[in-house]
Order: structure tokens, then C-alpha cells, then sequence
């Protein structure tokens, strides 16, 4: 499926259940991204599928 940037970030704030929560999150270095910020990865398809990986195991518990 091609996802949006947009998507991408109204993911983020379902998976979060908050809108500030997903904006900081988007903005902030992670060591699953290599220390790339999520935001960042959005740029491209295989980008945005790393970044919604992440938010689909956050959702599922595997990361806190």
C-alpha cells in the first residue's frame, strides 16, 4: 500500500492517543531508525514502511 506523510502521522497519533505525543515522537532520534528521527524517514515509501513497523510494535506492546 503507498502511504501518505500524512497517514504516516494520523498513525502515529492513534498509536499514541495523542496528538503532541505522535508530534514528539515524529521529532525525535530513535535507535530502531539508527538514530534518524521518524519524521526524517518519512520521505520516501520504504522509509514511511520503517516508521509504520515501528508504530505497529509500540501499538502491539513489543516497545515502550
Amino acid at each position: 500500500m503507498n502511504y501518505t506523510k500524512e497517514d504516516v502521522e494520523k498513525l502515529a497519533v492513534a498509536t499514541f492517543q495523542d496528538a503532541a505525543k505522535a508530534e514528539k515522537w515524529l521529532h525525535i532520534p530513535i535507535n530502531a531508525l539508527n538514530g534518524c528521527t521518524p519524521y526524517s524517514k518519512l520521505r520516501d515509501e520504504e522509509g514511511m514502511d520503517e516508521v509504520i513497523s515501528i508504530l505497529d510494535r509500540i501499538a502491539s506492546g513489543e516497545f515502550t
